[in-house]
């Protein structure tokens, strides 16, 4: 089937805006959050659990693609099975994460966005100082309201807890809700 000269000049010029827009939607620019998050130098407080530690949460932008994520609080031994069960001590973790392109930017109102990373946490039993050690990869969801800078945040946590034994867990979840100053 052949085009009338009319109808290949209308398929190239819809042709034509397609290759554009979605050009247009490639570049960084497109997809940058109105919001004022992620932000180098900014830093969210509130609660959220990490690799070992539940309790206090803060997040660190180093940039606006890599950040700092901290947790501090009660050890509850790891993983989904145990973290609210066994309250036995205190831990500490970080993670490093890299910024992703946001997947779903709603006008000025929120911004949903993703992130991916690595983290460690060591725990501490009380009592009997008993140590843990564990490792985790994050794949992090991040919902961000624009009119109160505040961030909640649910990960997939995968994790291999280190010592005191050696064991891996394929399926474990966090979360955080932060306000950012």
């Amino acid at each position: 089937m052949s085009l009338t000269p009319r109808h290949a000049a209308r398929a190239r010029a819809v042709a034509l805006s397609l290759v554009v827009t979605a050009l247009a939607l490639a570049t960084p620019a497109a997809h940058a959050a109105p919001d004022h998050i992620r932000v180098p130098g900014k830093i969210g407080l509130g609660l959220g659990s990490g690799t070992l530690a539940n309790g206090l949460s803060a997040k660190w932008y180093l940039t606006d693609l890599h950040a700092l994520q901290f947790n501090l609080g009660s050890f509850g031994g790891g993983g989904a099975d145990h973290r609210w069960h066994r309250v036995a001590g205190f831990a500490v973790s970080v993670d490093y994460l890299i910024e992703l392109p946001d997947i779903v930017t709603a006008g000025e109102a929120f911004v949903l966005g993703w992130n991916a990373g690595v983290g460690a946490g060591i725990g501490v039993a009380d009592g009997h100082g008993d140590l843990a050690v564990a490792a985790s990869g994050v794949v992090g969801l991040e919902f961000r309201i624009i009119p109160v800078p505040i961030d909640v945040v649910l990960e997939f946590r995968p994790g291999f807890l280190i010592v005191p034994d050696f064991d891996f867990d394929p399926v474990d979840f966090t979360a955080h809700i932060r306000y950012y100053f």
